[in-house]
């Protein structure tokens, strides 16, 4: 979310969509490359696993 305001210079809850402001938010979030699309792919599969550990532990 910081990444997002650090590019944005607004408060936000959505992801840019494929372009530069994604490569921007990659590298401001810390990551190696400025691959918008390799980002997203990893933060799509983190956010993924987080929410089937949250339904398995607390159901759904």
């Amino acid at each position: 979310r910081n990444a997002l305001v650090l590019v944005r210079g607004k408060a936000t809850d959505q992801l840019p969509g494929p372009g530069r402001q994604l490569n921007a938010v990659a590298l401001a979030a810390g990551w190696d490359s400025d691959d918008g699309g390799e980002f997203l792919d990893n933060y799509l599969r983190v956010t993924r696993r987080a929410k089937a550990v949250v339904r398995k532990v607390f159901g759904e």
